[in-house]
């Protein structure tokens, strides 16, 4: 914040909180992400700010006043959100139990380890049963995998799917979710045949928590990872998957396009900078639909290190769209395939 008085920040955080409730009236009930959830509540915040001409929201510009709705928004939603599974796949529960060690209190999927509470079955799903099976990620086998998965288990739901779903039955219903009816999955492995780790790559896992990515990225063989997780939970979460998978790196910031030392945002340019880190290998970047001003924020890193991409395109409406055009306005070298509900990117060997 642009202020370092506690009242002020719990000042703007009651008065917001009150003024969402007044503003946002979202049909839970209609399919709806929690990404497009947050989306609504920054535009809504936007207009309250703009429209403020008196008071102490005034102190807050409106970098800090969105950040401030989409935390509080996300913090709502995963209140309201609990996912009781356990009643309801326990075909894949009895398949996670094969990789408990321990006395059943870590996973460990082939190198990749977890503690239990931090494993949800969309982890499993997503990340490390692809990654303990030694999947070849192709997008063939991606589309055979998911699709048997939904036909085995048809309360699944697949977040890349949802720009495209006219069939109200088949759309994501968060009230189902709750309810243990349905479950978000990805939809889409995390690599790709031309975006792998290789064994000493410096990986950037941003949006790290609870630390999945991370841990299969220490599985790989990756030489370096910095996890980017300004959430203090979240933070706790990855410091538990280092006690047992090995050092790496938290960076505890916001990831945008600018530098903002009040919010603890940094850009990628700048951190490689000051870190002296002089060479990236693999990018991955899951921040709920901070991708863009990311990737603007990465021009330099983009075009000398030429990293591999892995990003989530299923935040805001036209990602699939904007986000390769901003990856080839940095570096026209790279090459550009799109899954359900990420891209792969990487810039192929000459």
């Amino acid at each position: 914040m642009t202020t370092s008085s506690n009242s002020n920040e719990v000042g703007i955080e009651v008065c917001l909180s009150s003024k969402i409730e007044e503003a946002v009236r979202y049909p839970y009930d209609r399919g709806c992400q929690l990404m497009t959830f947050m989306t609504r509540v920054v535009k809504v915040s936007e207009s309250i700010l703009r429209q403020s001409r008196r008071g102490f929201i005034g102190q807050y510009d409106l970098t800090d006043w969105c950040r401030v709705a989409v935390i509080l928004a996300k913090k709502k939603m995963q209140r309201d959100i609990d996912y009781p599974f356990e009643h309801s796949i326990p075909e894949i529960k009895e398949l996670m139990r094969q990789f408990l060690r321990e006395n059943g209190t870590i996973y460990d999927f082939s190198g990749s380890k977890m503690p239990v509470d931090l494993v949800g079955f969309d982890q499993f799903l997503d990340v490390f049963y692809p990654h303990a099976s030694g999947f070849d990620y192709s997008i063939e086998q991606s589309n055979e995998y998911y699709g048997n998965l939904k036909r085995r288990h048809p309360m699944l739901r697949y977040l890349g799917d949802e720009r495209l779903i006219r069939r109200r039955s088949a759309a994501l219903d968060w009230n189902k979710c709750r309810a243990g009816q349905q479950l978000a999955l990805h939809g889409s492995f995390y690599f790709h045949p031309q975006t792998r780790i290789g064994r000493g790559d410096v990986v950037f896992d941003v949006g790290a928590a609870p630390g999945d990515f991370t841990s299969v990225s220490m599985g790989e063989g990756a030489g370096e990872v910095h996890a980017f997780e300004p959430d203090h939970d979240g933070q706790e979460k990855l410091r538990a998957v280092m006690e047992l998978n090995g050092e790496f790196i938290i960076a505890p910031f916001f990831v945008g396009e600018i530098d903002n030392s009040s919010n603890r945002q940094i850009s990628l340019d700048s951190y490689c900078k000051e870190n002296r880190i002089d060479n990236v290998d693999f990018i991955k970047v899951d921040i709920e639909g901070a991708e863009r001003s990311l990737l603007r924020g990465a021009r330099r890193v983009l075009l000398r290190d030429q990293p591999k991409l892995v990003i989530c395109t299923y935040h805001l409406i036209n990602d699939q769209k904007i986000l390769p055009r901003i990856i080839l306005n940095a570096n026209p070298e790279y090459r550009i395939v799109k899954g359900r509900s990420v891209l792969y990117a990487c810039v192929p060997e000459s």
